[in-house]
């Protein structure tokens, strides 16, 4: 057990983490539930909690699910491995590892109250895969950055979509083991473990099910948008769409890879007469990016401060902000 091991048996200190170690993996794999990986401190603190769900998908590919529980509200930069592919084994005493490539996918998570989870990333393993790895060890290389003074780069937002897009499994009919009902009486076949990945309020609900059926109070061209998202990670024609309605739906069901989607979206769908509502959601749910974007366009736009949103605007702290950075430059 090396000092950057995050494991159940290493209080890794969380600025020195470089690894992620599972071990059984083979066996986690063919069982599909949640493991937990391991913790990582600050001196005796703890900072974060790392765990794993596991997960049979069509024609034999076994899912590794990534998650990170964050112990205080605050945010990080995680780097993990880019790739599935095995890249050699080491043994270490008696036990046999196997590693993945030392590349690393970097994304910025936030959470803004205790115990919040967000999802890392998912590992997909082939069939030769499970004969290789079988009752070994899982070593993924890891780095953590704590309060990172740059959050997600729009670069690393299109490379994160692009691994997570599982928008053929949306159409395939295997293995969904979930359905979605709505208000008109459709009925929508989906898989649990991707609503569980990407919403807590999901995750709650399904946890609490006695059945294999879910009803949700939304209509259906809200809900194949948000499935579509959590699927393949973005929105086709999003610049056609409200993104104000958007928001709320993220707000509603805590998408917070739907927030950060839209944080770099809304720059371009500001306007005078939507500032206010947007600079009220960002307020609500602390995405200081967009807040960001905002404040700037106000400044350039004092119309905006005409507007009926703005008249009627009661939050405090929200108004307060908003005229510091107005005035900044005269104070």
């Amino acid at each position: 057990m090396e000092n950057g091991d995050v494991s159940p048996l290493n209080n890794c200190q969380t600025k020195e983490a470089k690894r992620l170690c599972i071990y059984d993996v083979g066996t986690k794999l063919n069982t599909p539930d949640q493991y937990d990986i391991g913790g990582t401190y600050t001196k005796d603190e703890s900072d974060l909690w790392f765990f794993c769900s596991t997960s049979l998908c069509p024609g034999y590919q076994y899912l590794l699910n990534i998650f990170v529980c964050h112990r205080k509200p605050g945010n990080i930069s995680v780097g993990i491995s880019a790739s599935d592919v095995l890249k050699y084994k080491v043994n270490i005493g008696s036990v046999t590892n196997n590693v993945l490539p030392s590349s690393l996918s970097w994304q910025t998570l936030r959470a803004v109250e205790a115990d919040e989870i967000n999802h890392v990333r998912t590992f997909c393993f082939t069939e030769m895969d499970m004969v290789r790895m079988k009752y070994e060890t899982l070593i993924i290389p890891l780095s953590i950055v704590w309060e990172p003074k740059c959050l997600v780069l729009e670069s690393v937002i299109k490379r994160v979509k692009v691994k997570h897009d599982f928008g053929d499994l949306l159409s395939n009919e295997d293995n969904k083991d979930l359905e979605l009902k709505t208000p008109s009486g459709r009925t929508y076949k989906i898989h649990r473990l991707v609503m569980a990945a990407h919403s807590p309020v999901l995750r709650n609900a399904i946890k609490n099910l006695k059945d294999n059926s879910l009803f949700l109070d939304i209509n259906d061209r809200d809900l194949e948008l948000l499935l579509k998202f959590m699927y393949t990670g973005t929105i086709r024609n999003v610049s056609e769409l409200n993104c104000i309605h958007l928001l709320e739906m993220a707000g509603k069901f805590e998408l917070r890879s739907l927030f950060l989607y839209m944080q770099n979206v809304i720059k371009t769908q500001i306007t005078v007469e939507n500032a206010m509502d947007i600079a009220v959601i960002s307020e609500k749910y602390k995405l200081e990016d967009m807040q960001k974007n905002i404040f700037q366009f106000v400044k350039e736009h004092p119309q905006v401060l005409n507007t009926p949103s703005w008249k009627k605007l009661n939050d405090i702290n929200l108004t307060k902000k908003l005229l510091e950075n107005i005035y900044e430059d005269s104070i």
